[in-house]
């Protein structure tokens, strides 16, 4: 049985003075996705150019060229970019929920902790491959975090 789970009651989309200030840290709020899935970014958003390019290409929704975010329950460990962008910019993102895809990273030798603390997106890559989803593992490096 998994320990991870999902936050009750999200919050919606971001206030009015986050979409002022991409870097506002309530970007980092819980971000709604497709399928009813929420996710929680891994860290702030460090590059308010490359956010707002993100948002700037997120118009009509989310981009089908741009990478999912990958999650372990509702935890994202990818995007928080593509996180903040989707809330400025009030679209649904891709969210890709590892635990419904059947990795088991406490089997792998991983624990969500160092997930969110400690692994790049190489190391992520990696944990995939090495799970066996070489279909996933390509989305942890198609676009930094």
């Amino acid at each position: 049985e998994s320990h991870y789970h999902y936050r009750s009651d999200p919050p919606d989309f971001v206030t009015i003075a986050a979409r002022e200030d991409p870097m506002n840290t309530e970007t980092t709020e819980m971000t709604r996705g497709g399928g009813g899935k929420y996710a929680l970014p891994k860290h702030p958003p460090t590059d308010s150019a490359k956010v707002a390019s993100m948002v700037a290409g997120m118009q009509d929704g989310w981009p089908a060229s741009m990478p999912a975010v990958l999650a372990i329950g509702d935890e994202a460990i990818t995007g928080s970019h593509r996180l903040a962008a989707a809330r400025l910019a009030e679209v649904e993102p891709r969210i890709i929920d590892l635990l419904e895809e059947g990795v088991d990273i406490e089997a792998l030798g991983w624990t969500l902790e160092e997930l969110l603390t400690t692994a790049e997106d190489d190391d992520i890559a990696r944990l995939l491959r090495d799970a066996g989803r070489p279909d996933l593992a390509h989305l942890a490096c198609g676009e930094t975090s």
